[in-house]
């Protein structure tokens, strides 16, 4: 991992994966923003993003979830 923390299979890698599970998903949310924006995240979007986190956080952070609330975020209609 970029952390140095190290992994020996793939079940290692996931247990990995889902102990960062917040910073994966944040990740993830930033990523489908900047798709869907076409431009990168800046300090003033910090608390759109917060927001799309914890929506997605209600639903453990499910894929169809994180990208209905990146679709449904001010974010994108404020674009």
């Amino acid at each position: 991992m970029p952390d140095g923390r190290l992994f020996k299979d793939a079940g290692d890698f996931k247990r990995l994966l889902l102990d960062d599970r917040d910073t994966l998903a944040r990740a993830f949310i930033e990523h489908l923003c900047i798709y869907g924006l076409r431009r990168p995240m800046t300090v003033d979007d910090q608390a759109d993003l917060a927001v799309i986190q914890a929506a997605a956080k209600k639903n453990q952070y499910r894929l169809k979830d994180m990208v209905r609330a990146v679709a449904v975020s001010d974010l994108m209609r404020k674009r």
